[in-house]
């Protein structure tokens, strides 16, 4: 009899530790502030390189027994940032934020020589105008790019050396570019006017924005 006491009271024993043991699944990770704001801030410094393909404007020096050079845009290497704002509503370790994405690039290229071709200059509706002897010319390229991201997300523990976070949202962005190319000609023909030396100016603008 003395037995079966002592096996129920190991089974209560057991059952009672079950009982106060609290499962959780995937822990949140955080890292989390005690006795915060639930608000936080974070901030990046970014060094990008942005690239436009086909920014090709001339080509010098062809001829019958030289390949020539062909020019076209460089894309250095410029600064941006990154801020965001987000809160913790603490409810199970999910966390929403808004951040903002900001870069502009500038970059310009000058070509001159022999046998200036020009690229992408041409004139609709206007087959008399002719421009020849190219001496120079100047291209240059600026990029606004803008960026903003509103997520919901969770970040938790897989396993005790592993975290992850999961997030879903909305990403909008607008883009401007602007792309203006200059030659300078000994014989610029206007229909019925010239040759003559004169100048002339290319302006493309691509503007994109989504959500």
């Amino acid at each position: 009899m003395r037995g079966k006491f002592l096996l129920l009271a190991c089974f209560l024993l057991i059952f009672k530790g079950f009982a106060q043991e609290k499962e959780v699944i995937t822990p949140p990770a955080g890292p989390f502030v005690k006795n915060g704001y639930d608000v936080f801030i974070t901030a990046a410094f970014l060094y990008w390189q942005a690239i436009q393909e086909r920014l090709t404007y001339a080509t010098t020096g062809i001829g019958v027994n030289t390949s020539g050079r062909v020019h076209s845009i460089d894309y250095p290497w410029e600064p941006g940032f990154r801020v965001g704002i987000g809160f913790y509503p603490k409810h199970d370790g999910w966390d929403s934020t808004a951040r903002y994405t900001w870069l502009h690039s500038h970059s310009a290229d000058r070509a001159s020589g022999t046998n200036i071709v020009p690229f992408t200059l041409t004139f609709d509706g206007f087959s008399s105008t002719q421009v020849s002897q190219i001496t120079s010319a100047r291209s240059s390229w600026d990029l606004h790019y803008n960026v903003i991201d509103l997520e919901i997300g969770r970040n938790f523990f897989l396993s005790k050396l592993l975290a992850t976070r999961l997030f879903f949202g909305l990403k909008g962005t607008w883009i401007n570019q602007d792309w203006s190319t200059r030659y300078h000609a000994n014989a610029v023909t206007l229909g019925t006017v010239g040759p003559a030396p004169g100048t002339v100016t290319t302006n493309q603008d691509h503007d994109t924005w989504g959500v």
